[in-house]
């Protein structure tokens, strides 16, 4: 009862979503991660929730007035600090973020994004992000992105467990449907939630298709008389210090990307890259 809930001066307990989604974040990327929320009734425990559980840690809690500016500022905490987040937003603001969600995903920004939603059996106006004309799934599955669907107080430890899984496997945004009720819930004993294992995933066998492209790029930097200009992603220090040895041994112009700028420059390690 929210209305009771503002007469008790006691601080209330975190809710669990808070909890354990900080607990989670905390043991994937320490002190190295972001909260990041735009205001909204059906977010506000969980807002205060997070800001009280990361306070004096070096978790940042950043705010912007509109869904797109809270996107945007995530993807540049990881492009430009490696800074994995967490995205608090009301209910049925999904078309918010426009097109800085297929950006997310592009440059393999790990995150949650926390998106309150209404019951099954309710719908508010301009508040909904499932009604009986919109389902805003639909937009998550159409950047092709994952999300799970938390109805019920009883169903959080499971469905965020298949969230965890969902982010530990593939560093994309990964969206949490969550209806108020669950929001708020502030149980007694802590849930526990099972957090996915740490260890590095191995690095997946090449398809046909990839192993064909790969054969044809060696043929070319190899034999043909070509003008060549690599635009290269997100790389590792040691994939960059690779691709540095490959581009200036075989003469290739070298770019970084739009969703991963910087990722090759005009100087490395103090000194000139003429690539």
């Amino acid at each position: 009862n929210r209305m009771l809930a503002r007469s008790i001066s006691t601080s209330l307990p975190p809710v669990s979503i808070a909890t354990e989604v900080a607990r989670f974040m905390g043991e994937r990327w320490p002190d190295h991660w972001d909260f990041h929320s735009y205001t909204g009734s059906m977010v506000a425990g969980l807002i205060q929730s997070m800001q009280q559980r990361v306070a004096d840690s070096g978790v940042r809690c950043l705010h912007g007035c509109n869904e797109h500016s809270l996107a945007v500022a995530a993807l540049a905490g990881w492009q430009l600090y490696g800074r994995a987040y967490v995205i608090a937003v009301t209910s049925g603001m999904i078309d918010e973020f426009r097109g800085t969600l297929a950006n997310l995903k592009r440059a393999g920004a790990p995150g949650l994004i926390i998106c309150a939603d209404s019951p099954d059996n309710a719908w508010f106006a301009f508040q909904g992000t499932m009604d009986a004309d919109h389902d805003g799934r639909q937009v998550i599955a159409a950047r092709g992105l994952r999300h799970v669907f938390i109805r019920k107080v009883d169903e959080v430890a499971a469905k965020l467990a298949e969230a965890f899984a969902l982010l530990a496997e593939r560093a994309e945004p990964v969206f949490v449907l969550a209806t108020q009720a669950v929001l708020e819930s502030r149980p007694q004993q802590p849930l526990d939630v099972g957090l996915p294992p740490l260890g590095t995933p191995a690095s997946p066998r090449l398809s046909e298709a990839q192993q064909a492209a790969l054969d044809e790029a060696l043929s070319l930097i190899n034999q043909a008389p070509l003008h060549m200009l690599w635009q290269c992603g997100r790389l590792s220090d040691e994939q960059r210090e690779r691709v540095y040895r490959i581009a200036a041994a075989a003469g290739i112009a070298l770019a970084d990307s739009i969703t991963q700028p910087g990722s090759v420059g005009p100087y490395h390690q103090g000194q000139a890259v003429p690539n």
